[in-house]
């Protein structure tokens, strides 16, 4: 009997590892068939375009997934559903293939539903209160705490300046009957005794709600006029009508007024004011 040598191992080591390369193709088709897959395309490199075995699941990160292939069956393959994936749109993976990209789609995205980081709702409407930034107070001027005479300019600043034309009384007056409004106060504006001069207030902030009392009045029809000067809007002149001795003029429909001018008295014996009413910030 012929002795072994260890060349002779050697050999048949090469010759049985030769054999097993080549029919190394032929195993992994029938390994796959075994598993109930689709063989189609053979020893095929990573990134061709005809694909291969189906896989479901695999390393793909999306709906079913797969190795990476390129021409499977649905879903894409990628690092999750909405991840940055770079596989085919029809995902899959080839026999042979890897977990390279597909040649048929190379979609590469940041993958659908993506959270967008936005700022939320835009803004969150930064806003004061009324017109001034705050709530508004109601002001009540009524000259009641003024002596009788007292000349009527600043004491009511910064809300309000009272004025009149050059060269005429404006004054507190403590008079009753006809002119009796609250007491013991009104204003009056013109020479003693004939109170028929303009009387202008000017507001130092927009103003609304604005209503006064008119006295003394002694005549019907047009007895004088008013006009309101109002902060971005066209300015208002209206008559004023008689209304017996005493009455409320009320321009509280009219808002943002910076100026108040009652103007052209056409009473007998002219006019008294009382309890000016505003709403000021």
């Amino acid at each position: 009997m012929s002795r072994i040598t260890s060349s002779d191992r050697e050999t048949g080591v090469f010759l049985v590892l030769r054999g097993a390369a080549r029919f190394a193709p032929w195993l992994v088709t029938l390994a796959a068939l075994a598993c109930g897959a689709e063989p189609s395309g053979g020893n095929q490199s990573d990134d061709d375009e005809t694909g291969g075995m189906v896989a479901t699941g695999g390393f793909g990160g999306s709906s079913t997934g797969g190795l990476g292939g390129s021409s499977g069956s649905s879903g894409s393959a990628g690092v999750g559903a909405s991840g940055t994936g770079t596989g085919g749109t029809t995902g899959g993976a080839g026999a042979t293939g890897g977990a390279g990209a597909g040649t048929t789609g190379g979609t590469t995205g940041a993958g659908s539903g993506g959270g967008g980081a936005g700022a939320g709702m835009v803004g969150g409407g930064a806003g004061g209160g009324a017109a001034g930034g705050g709530p508004l107070r109601e002001v009540t001027i009524n000259f009641d705490e003024l002596g009788d005479p007292t000349d009527v300019a600043a004491q009511y600043s910064p809300a309000v300046t009272f004025s009149t034309m050059a060269g005429q009384l404006l004054q507190s007056r403590a008079f009753g009957g006809s002119c009796r409004t609250s007491e013991p106060n009104v204003l009056v504006a013109g020479p003693s005794g004939v109170f028929d001069a303009p009387v202008y207030l000017e507001f130092s902030a927009p103003v609304s709600g604005l209503r006064f009392r008119i006295g003394c009045v002694q005549s019907s029809g047009v007895i004088a006029r008013v006009r309101l000067v109002r902060s971005g809007q066209p300015e208002v002149v209206q008559d004023v009508m008689g209304m017996g001795d005493v009455f409320e003029l009320d321009l509280s429909a009219h808002t943002g007024v910076t100026r108040l001018e009652i103007f052209e008295i056409a009473d007998a014996a002219g006019l008294a004011y009382d309890d000016f009413r505003f709403l000021a910030p």
